[in-house]
């Protein structure tokens, strides 16, 4: 199997829509049409899952090439991500590490695609960028959310039995657009996966994730149900840090492809865009960004409020 037929069947497994799947296929044809693309496409391949380059400095020879062929921008590279998956399983089987990971992990394109099509109509992915930590075996996805090991770089926190300095090794993580609710069990689930591929690094059994995102922005317990999955994962932590702005980068998050709409015209179908759409209205600010902490103990979140 070669990594167009990987490609193929990755898609068939974590199954893409069936326009996407017939979109990158014909883009497949395409390129192995064309001898010289495709051998400037394989080396890039192979220099990117080398490690050698981040992709963000190959992605501009990766869309000059498929430009080509008729490719937008989002769309090259989201072809060249799916070429790499085949290279990428293969680095899982040399360091012990599951298909069932593999999958889980990389199920993440399919999320990206959906954003991607959703918010620009076009089957691809604006973030290609995110995925170096993926195809460096640096993130990984266990149950509802990803995980990697970072270093600390906030101020001095004591709490709850751990001490955390600028360089203190802690677990960051990260929440796809799955569409899986965060709901108690399915976080905790997670915390518990993680918990045990993660508790070496940490003293006292006591395991420190952090999170930065625009869900733990602390306004939200003004605006948003008290009974919300946000609201209840907010609980989680030690929010240290919460910071308004003026424009709502995230809205596309909330609203999709009518994220520039006036809040007028917003749509009403969630709890959450009802929320967002009122506090838009009412001319307040609605974006931020939230830094927190967990610790947890393998069985309970201690920061938990």
């Amino acid at each position: 199997m070669d990594e167009f037929d990987f490609a193929f069947d990755f898609m068939r497994k974590e199954k893409f829509p069936e326009d996407a799947v017939q979109a990158f296929s014909g883009d497949f044809d395409k390129i192995r049409a064309d001898a010289d693309v495709l051998k400037r496409l394989i080396k890039l391949k192979n220099k990117y899952l080398a490690e050698k380059r981040r992709y963000k400095a190959l992605s501009p020879a990766v869309r000059k090439d498929c430009k080509r062929l008729g490719m937008s921008g989002e769309r090259a590279d989201f072809v060249f991500l799916l070429l790499c998956l085949e290279g990428a399983k293969k680095k899982y089987e040399r360091n012990g590490l599951s298909d069932e990971l593999f999958y889980a992990t990389f199920a993440d394109l399919k999320y990206k695609l959906l954003e991607c099509k959703a918010v620009k109509d076009e089957w691809g992915t604006f973030v290609a960028y995110w995925y170096d930590g993926f195809f460096r075996l640096k993130r990984f996805c266990y149950g509802r959310f990803q995980y990697e090991i970072t270093r600390y770089a906030w101020l001095k926190y004591d709490g709850h039995g751990v001490k955390l300095r600028k360089n203190t090794k802690v677990i960051n993580f990260h929440i796809p657009s799955s569409g899986e609710p965060i709901t108690y069990e399915n976080r905790l689930d997670s915390y518990k996966q993680a918990y045990e591929i993660y508790r070496h690094l940490f003293k006292n059994g006591k395991a420190v994730f952090v999170c930065f995102s625009w869900l733990l922005y602390k306004e939200h317990y003004d605006f948003l149900p008290h009974n919300s999955n946000i609201i209840d994962f907010m609980n989680d932590f030690d929010i240290i840090k919460s910071v308004s702005l003026p424009v709502f980068n995230d809205a596309w998050r909330v609203f999709g492809a009518d994220a520039k709409k006036t809040p007028q015209e917003l749509p009403e179908k969630t709890s959450l865009q009802r929320a967002y759409k009122k506090r838009l209205a009412d001319n307040k600010l609605a974006s931020g960004y939230g830094y927190g902490i967990i610790v947890f103990d393998g069985e309970k979140i201690l920061t938990r409020k």
